[in-house]
């Protein structure tokens, strides 16, 4: 049976879950099974960041914070499930005084997952979660690698 990785953007299924059913939760565990469907799971990986801390945190950052933690140690704690962390920057505010956030680290990431574990032939199969037209290039090579 073929291996499969499943390569999660964390902040795009977040948007996902809670523009289209109003809350950012799911079973990931039944999720990443769905996902590869007739192929054995090698490996999930989840990318996102931990929150912004303001050089001074509220209360509120902070339990912002440890919630997500929370959250990060319960998916690693799923059998075959490893959490990527990037890095959430504040790159400063909008005209209507909200804070624009970028996250650092976690589309490159990705890519390189996903070329690392074709190229060694570590899976033959991705299953990809993301909005983001900059996996392209990484799915590429991963196709090609698997052509040989």
């Amino acid at each position: 049976m073929l291996l499969t990785g499943v390569f999660i953007d964390g902040g795009y299924m977040k948007n996902i879950l809670r523009d289209r059913f109003g809350k950012p939760s799911i079973a990931y565990e039944k999720f990443t099974r769905w996902a590869c469907t007739g192929y054995q799971l090698y490996r999930a990986y989840y990318y996102d960041c931990l929150p912004y801390l303001p050089p001074v945190p509220t209360e509120e950052d902070k339990n912002m914070l440890r919630k997500q933690e929370s959250f990060f140690k319960a998916l690693n704690s799923l059998e075959h499930f490893n959490v990527r962390e990037g890095r959430l920057e504040c790159r400063g505010t909008r005209t209507d005084g909200t804070k624009i956030y970028v996250q650092k680290r976690v589309d490159l990431q990705m890519g390189l997952d996903i070329a690392y574990l074709a190229t060694k032939n570590l899976i033959r199969v991705v299953a990809l979660v993301t909005g983001d037209s900059d996996f392209i290039p990484a799915v590429r090579m991963a196709k090609e690698q698997g052509q040989s």
